[in-house]
Parts: structure tokens; C-alpha cells; sequence
């Protein structure tokens, strides 16, 4: 007869009450034996609570397995940066942390999901912030919120629905904008328009890339990579487009639409002016260290002073220098990057100072 497991329900209560982040415990064959209502929400794990290991694709539970026999190998936590794809359809970017934890011979594994937030300091973008909840936790206005109901029961549009939809988006106070999966603007309200100095039909049928400052293409396109592989929305404070007065009062958000193979069709946008609350979460990370908000980005990324030199930087920028030196901090990137890519920075330095 199989000895009953002893679980300390009141040390896992106080787990689940106190971690703000979604947690699950396990035992060595991956069955839950505890988990906080953060995970239920993020996993959609419903009672009776199943094994860890059903909830998601096998590559994601190949990278799980993988990361709770380091755990095992070398005696201490393991945190890694990992792609979770439920069997479910959803995914998500997260922080994985696993611990293992001895109670009278018992064997528990604790692990905690962190969702991934890439911060990125730039002239006219002061945070970005990857966002996979619903779209009701950062936008508060109604209106919008009805907006992108409409737009998703009518996209592709009818000559109808897109004059329709066009009446719509110029009630906003904020700059609205919808982009098709090639990068095309296919509505742009008057908001948007007259921050850009032209008219609505001059924005719209055009790529959305020909109204950035040059030195932000490279940058905004890794982000709408991103959207596109993750379906995930993004927050910036700031905004991308040249031209639009004092960036550091703007946020904007940028929304992904699918189809039902959750392939996207298209890219809702919206820029306004930061709310009082989000101004109040700014200030709480303005202090981060550069040199730890580089860390954590994904991508080649770098910050240059006025005379070149490479302030702080990603690791994976480091990959592009044609010397072994991987710290390139303090050095100016003529002297440490390849001819082409030292001229091609050169050009969008020259093109930011015009």
C-alpha cells in the first residue's frame, strides 16, 4: 500500500498567499501538489489540479525537464529565460525559477513563473514593457476599448466598415492608428495625422516605418518581430514618431489581432498623453541601472554618447564586434565594430543630430 505523502498545507498556504507571481509545487513525477491563484489565471488550470507536465507542448516540457535536472545536478535554484507554449493555444515569454525542497524525506519542487518585461532606455522611448494581460488592464478608456471590439468583428474591412471604423477613431483625444501584418497602415485618425503634420489619407496605405526617426527602424522593427512571434502587447512610454512634440508625455500601446490559428492579421496601435498613475510607475524604475535594463533585453541593443563612445550595452551586441572583448563599454564603436556595421551607426548618428 502506497504511504500517503505528508504536505505541509500551512508553509504551502503561506507560499501561495505571499508570491505575487504565478507559483506551482510539484513533486518529482511533475504532479501539482499546490499552486497560487496567479497560476490558475495564467495557465487556466482548473480543479482537480493536474500533473505540470499535461499543460504544456513537448518542447516546453522537454525545457522544463531540462531546467528541474539542473536543479537536481547541481544542488541549487536555476532561473533561465524560457518560451512556455500551453497545449491550450496560449504562450507566454517567462522567467523560470526552480528550487527543490526536503521535508522528512519528502521531495518538493518549487517553481515560479515570472513574466518577461524588457525594459529599453532611448531618446523619445523611456520604458518599454511587454504586457500579456488582457487589454482591459492598461487601457481605461471605454471608448478605445469598444473601438478594438468593432475592429475585431470587422477586419478585414468593407469600404462600409473602414468609413465606419474612421468616424470612430477621430472621437478619440488620442492618436489611433491600425496596421496590417505587412506594416501598412490601413486607418489612421485625425489625432495621429495632424502630429505628424500631414493629412489622414497621406498616412493611410503607406509603411508605417517611413514615419519613424532612422535611428529608431532597427529598434521598432525588433519590436513588431516580437508582437508577431508572441502575440503579446506593448507599452511604451514615449512614442516612435518623428515629429510629435515632447515624447516623454506619451504612452503608447500597441495591440496584436489573430485569426483563429493565431497567426496575426494586424497591429491595433494608440499614443496618449500618460495617465497620472502610469507616470507614478515610471518614476518607481527611472532609477534602474541602465547597465541591468540592458541585461535584459533580448536583442542587439546599445547606448552611444555624443562622441561614440558605447555607454552600456546587450549581450548580444557584444556578438557583433570584431575583437574578443566582450565587455565593449568605454570604447568607441569605430574601433571595436566591423566597417559596415560602424558605418551604418554612423549614419543614424548623423541623421539624430540633424
Amino acid at each position: 500500500m502506497k504511504q500517503a505523502r505528508k504536505i505541509n498545507n500551512a508553509l504551502f498556504n503561506s507560499l501561495n498567499s505571499n508570491i505575487s507571481d504565478p507559483f506551482i509545487v510539484i513533486d518529482h513525477n511533475g504532479e501539482i501538489l499546490s499552486l497560487n491563484r496567479y497560476a490558475e489565471v495564467l495557465f487556466s488550470i482548473k480543479a482537480p489540479a493536474k500533473n505540470i507536465f499535461e499543460l504544456f507542448s513537448d518542447q516546453s516540457i522537454d525545457r522544463l525537464s531540462d531546467l528541474i535536472e539542473k536543479v537536481f545536478s547541481g544542488n541549487g535554484p536555476v532561473s533561465e529565460s524560457i518560451n512556455l507554449v500551453l497545449k491550450s493555444g496560449g504562450e507566454f515569454n517567462v522567467n523560470v525559477i526552480i528550487n527543490s525542497y526536503n521535508e522528512e524525506n519528502e521531495l518538493f519542487i518549487f517553481c515560479t513563473f515570472r513574466k518577461q518585461e524588457y525594459k529599453l532606455g532611448l531618446e523619445g522611448i523611456a520604458r518599454l514593457k511587454v504586457q500579456t494581460i488582457n487589454t482591459q488592464d492598461i487601457i481605461s478608456n471605454n471608448l478605445i476599448l469598444d473601438i478594438i471590439e468593432q475592429i475585431k468583428s470587422l477586419y478585414p474591412f468593407t469600404y462600409i466598415g473602414k468609413e465606419k471604423m474612421n468616424k470612430e477613431i477621430n472621437k478619440l483625444e488620442e492618436m489611433f492608428w491600425l496596421k496590417d501584418n505587412n506594416g501598412i497602415y490601413v486607418l489612421a485618425n485625425n489625432k495621429l495625422a495632424d502630429n505628424l503634420g500631414v493629412k489622414s489619407s497621406q498616412i493611410e496605405g503607406k509603411q508605417a516605418m517611413s514615419f519613424l526617426p532612422a535611428y529608431l527602424i532597427d529598434f521598432y522593427n525588433a519590436i513588431e518581430k516580437y508582437i508577431s512571434e508572441t502575440l503579446n502587447c506593448i507599452s511604451l512610454d514615449g512614442i516612435p514618431f518623428a515629429g510629435s512634440g515632447d515624447p516623454t508625455k506619451y504612452q503608447t500601446i500597441e495591440i496584436p489581432l489573430s485569426d483563429t490559428d493565431n497567426n496575426i492579421i494586424a497591429i491595433i496601435g494608440i499614443a496618449g498623453i500618460k495617465e497620472k498613475r502610469i507616470e507614478n510607475q515610471a518614476a518607481e524604475i527611472s532609477n534602474e541601472p541602465l547597465v541591468n535594463i540592458l541585461e535584459n533585453f533580448p536583442g542587439v541593443a546599445a547606448i552611444f554618447d555624443n562622441e561614440g563612445i558605447i555607454k552600456h550595452q546587450s549581450k548580444e551586441f557584444s556578438k557583433l564586434a570584431s575583437t574578443e572583448i566582450l565587455d565593449l563599454r568605454n570604447f568607441n564603436y569605430k574601433n571595436v565594430l566591423p566597417l559596415n556595421i560602424s558605418e551604418k551607426i554612423r549614419h543614424s548618428l548623423e541623421l539624430k543630430s540633424v
